[in-house]
């Protein structure tokens, strides 16, 4: 059964914290405020200066509250992307050959990006929007079990914390060599094919 990922998840750092003990609910509340004041932070530089967190913390607390939710199902769904042009080779990943997947961020990397959008139709320029969101780059160790054995393999991956969406940034030729025929040979294998 394939999962529905179109909609991402809605979890927020601020009470992704919280829960985590990083921070109080009075101490989000405090930075949430200094945020208003200070559009040009995200909420998590502001916990950090303002609440002595280290930011290394609070990437680690949202790559796996945050991002992590969302590589598995993201990845099977390229599996079954590349699966379908595969011409010769149906109900690979569908079939539940595929028992369990493990996944775990190996390296990642955070940035912040701003944006300013202008609008210079009357002669005049004026700023019209202004946005300011955090990718965050990974490289994941992924295991895939299987009925015939294990494939394992590195995956790249960006989350965009605007659209709150993870994709596999790996191309489908990369994908393909890292898992994909790993995981076509060992199916073959195993059915005797």
């Amino acid at each position: 059964m394939t999962e529905d990922i179109r909609e991402p998840i809605r979890l927020r750092i601020g009470p992704a914290l919280v829960s985590e003990g990083l921070i109080s609910v009075e101490q989000l509340r405090s930075a949430l405020d200094m945020q208003a004041r200070y559009p040009q932070f995200t909420l998590g530089q502001i916990v950090s200066i303002l609440h002595k967190v280290p930011m290394e913390a609070i990437d680690e607390v949202k790559v796996r509250r945050m991002v992590m939710p969302q590589f598995e199902p993201v990845l099977r769904l390229r599996l079954e992307l590349l699966e379908r042009r595969d011409r010769y080779q149906r109900g690979l990943i569908a079939s539940g050959f595929v028992t369990a997947t493990t996944s775990n961020p190996v390296r990642y990397e955070t940035k912040t990006v701003e944006s300013h959008l202008y609008d210079r139709s009357g002669g005049d320029e004026v700023q019209k929007v202004y946005s300011r969101y955090v990718t965050t780059e990974l490289l994941v160790a992924v295991a895939l079990r299987t009925r015939g054995g294990e494939i394992r393999g590195m995956v790249q991956a960006e989350h965009n914390s605007q659209t709150r969406q993870l994709v596999i940034s790996d191309s489908d030729d990369r994908l393909s060599s890292t898992l994909y025929y790993d995981l076509k040979a060992l199916y073959l294998r195993t059915i005797g094919g």
